[in-house]
């Protein structure tokens, strides 16, 4: 997801877009400053290549400050920390990675199975977003319960990414795209909150589904690669 539209989206759940009147200038102000970073964003799952990962690097950085001066202006203390909450695990592991150059060389030396996995680990993603989205909008439901299913849905985009990793790359090599999805997807507040939360606890959840789909798709481009199967 190009970093426009998931920025755009996170300030939407937060109620922070077009929330004041008096923020309209600075909504405005913070929407062309992220079509400007947008163009350098990877279109398609994660950065593979020295100049992609300069270009996001540069993309990021603009658009938290873009964000930053926005939300310190047009939302509350309460909203401020829900998004840095949220934003938390993308900012620590893209700051690191734009910053370190021995963890850039190592991210880098596993490119081509970023590059082979990047269509597959956007789907993965979009899938998990998407479900995240619909728990947040369910009315009939304990806190406790949707922390949980929220949990679950994050322990199923882990094992989608790893399925098809571990399909197309060396194992180590899965592992590796696994943990950077982890990382990505991390706030210390989630994992407080999933501690004790696994594939095990989950595995009675109807949310195992997901991972079902992300199998049955794997088995799909086996068959394809064998020639039982036509594009």
């Amino acid at each position: 997801m190009r970093l426009y539209t998931c920025l755009t989206v996170l300030l939407l759940s937060t109620g922070g877009v077009g929330a004041e009147n008096k923020c309209d200038t600075k909504k405005r102000e913070l929407d062309k400053c992220l079509a400007k970073m947008a163009p350098f964003m990877p279109r398609v799952g994660l950065p593979y290549t020295p100049t992609d990962l300069a270009n996001m690097c540069k993309a990021f950085k603009g658009g938290m400050v873009c964000v930053d001066r926005y939300t310190a202006a047009c939302l509350t203390e309460a909203k401020q920390n829900d998004l840095q909450q949220t934003l938390q695990g993308a900012r620590s592991f893209l700051a690191f990675l734009c910053d370190d150059p021995v963890f850039q060389k190592e991210y880098l030396s596993h490119g081509n199975c970023l590059r082979d996995v990047s269509d597959d680990w956007a789907k993965c993603q979009h899938h998990y977003k998407g479900m995240v989205w619909l728990q947040h909008r369910l009315t009939n439901i304990t806190e406790a319960a949707r922390d949980h299913n929220i949990c679950c849905i994050r322990e199923e985009l882990l094992t989608c990414v790893y399925r098809y990793s571990v399909f197309r790359c060396r194992r180590h090599e899965a592992l590796f795209v696994k943990k950077v999805t982890a990382t990505l997807s991390y706030s210390d507040l989630q994992e407080e909150k999933c501690k004790n939360i696994s594939r095990v606890t989950c595995g009675s959840s109807p949310l195992t589904l997901a991972s079902s789909v992300c199998l049955c798709a794997c088995l799909v481009q086996l068959l394809k690669a064998l020639g039982f199967v036509g594009d």
